[in-house]
């Protein structure tokens, strides 16, 4: 069967990641005829999507949308409408293929896009590395497949049967060749490769734990992450993302992936998001000789009320003897990620988190970079059953236009941060991504 995997189409210039996702679900498709593509790639996105078409003519169209819009205030963008664009021209040119959708921003609102989007036939859910071929294999019976949305006769959304999240064993390897690293290299950090999956976490506004199999931790064997550490480095990628939820979670496992990188005397530069509360020396070492050079964090609160609020499991203190062991090595970077109008947060915890990122900055030479954001509101999150009892949002509320959780008195204090983003991300766009971006 013939299959062409295309990476959703962004609408504007930005940095280019890898689709990682369709390198994977490229390796699970086997001996199809498979077809993966990029239109951000390219100077004209949509012509190159239809010449695609015209040229390969599929049975089958998979499209991965990664992201539904930025999250961020200063920087509000939606994806959607190059999205409901790149459908509509899928279907002219191919007005008999199957459109089947899918994606980790497909899969926050399966039910909302494919009500809005008539051209989508089919929808994965979660992961599709054994929903997509087991839909191949039944494509007279929907109902047979796990994991899917699809139309019943008279047009209608129906979502099909949960499907058990997989057994890491069990998933091939990503396959990069169908799709190479080469033209994402022009930046930094835009390769991305996994170790686990899967978050026990339950912070408050995080989507993770429901997009990655629940509240358990399924994990890669640490040689086998060391043979794509291998295989990226040998594609030309020095630089790449370990894309775990919380890389440093459980503690030994990253250990153990840090000593398969060392073991075989590679020599990449890399980053993680780590959490707090499992920051050891033993842990920090072993990244940072196996070519860690960011640690990001995302502790979200400034005082422990509000950590407690966000749904963390430590205290201020225990953000701050983390930090102080990865100061014990100065060619580590650190960067941290702060929430605003979070519950139980107060106008004075903006200055009392202002006073300590200026002191971050100065304590390391200004090689400390934060963003404060704004919560935006999830469906099926804690912080969405907030505002659902706040009357923020109402239960009938797709939430595919991004509504953020705030206060009014906390709004007031945001404007001049969000201006201060959007100047940076002017001068940015200005420089025409010249000079290299590290976040």
């Amino acid at each position: 069967m013939k299959i062409l995997l295309a990476q959703s189409i962004l609408g504007r210039k930005e940095k280019l990641i890898y689709p990682l996702g369709l390198a994977y679900l490229r390796g699970a498709l086997g001996d199809h005829d498979v077809q993966v593509l990029d239109p951000n790639l390219e100077p004209s996105p949509f012509d190159s999507l239809r010449q695609a078409v015209r040229r390969m003519q599929p049975d089958v169209i998979g499209l991965s949308l990664r992201n539904i819009d930025t999250t961020h205030t200063y920087d509000a963008f939606s994806y959607l409408q190059a999205y409901g664009r790149q459908l509509r021209e899928l279907r002219s040119v191919a007005p008999r293929t199957m459109i089947v959708a899918g994606g980790a921003g497909f899969s926050i609102f399966p039910e909302a896009l494919m009500r809005r989007f008539p051209e989508l036939d089919v929808g994965v859910r979660l992961e599709g590395e054994r929903t997509l071929p087991d839909l191949l294999d039944n494509l007279g019976d929907y109902r047979e497949v796990p994991g899917i949305f699809f139309r019943d006769e008279d047009g209608a959304v129906v979502a099909g049967e949960g499907r058990r999240p997989l057994d890491l064993r069990d998933v091939t390897p990503p396959d990069r060749e169908a799709l190479p690293i080469q033209p994402y290299l022009s930046q930094p950090y835009t390769v991305g490769i996994q170790t686990k999956r899967g978050c026990v976490f339950d912070c408050l506004y995080c989507i993770y734990p429901l997009l990655e199999g629940g509240y358990r931790v399924r994990l890669h064997d640490p040689e086998g992450v060391a043979d794509e550490v291998e295989r990226v480095m040998a594609a030309g990628a020095k630089e790449f993302y370990f894309v775990d939820q919380v890389f440093n979670f459980p503690v030994e496992h990253a250990i153990q992936v840090c000593e398969a990188i060392i073991a075989r005397g590679l020599k990449p530069t890399w980053r993680a998001f780590f959490h707090e509360a499992y920051i050891t020396p033993e842990l920090v070492d072993a990244c940072v000789r196996a070519g860690c050079r960011v640690f990001e964090f995302s502790p979200d609160g400034i005082s422990d009320a509000s950590l407690r609020a966000l749904g963390k499991t430590y205290t201020f203190a225990d953000i701050e003897r983390a930090y102080a062991v990865i100061d014990r090595h100065p060619e580590a970077r650190m960067k941290v990620s702060f929430m605003m109008a979070a519950p139980g947060e107060r106008r004075r915890d903006l200055l009392h988190l202002a006073h300590f990122l200026a002191r971050q900055s100065v304590k390391r030479r200004y090689l400390f970079f934060s963003t404060i954001e704004v919560m935006r509101i999830y469906p099926g999150t804690p912080v969405h059953r907030i505002a659902l009892d706040e009357g923020m949002v109402r239960p009938d509320d797709d939430l595919l236009e991004p509504v953020f959780y705030s206060k009014p008195p906390m709004d007031a204090l945001r404007w001049p941060l969000d201006l201060s983003y959007k100047a940076i991300l002017a001068v940015l766009q200005k420089m025409d991504r010249r000079a290299k971006i590290p976040f």
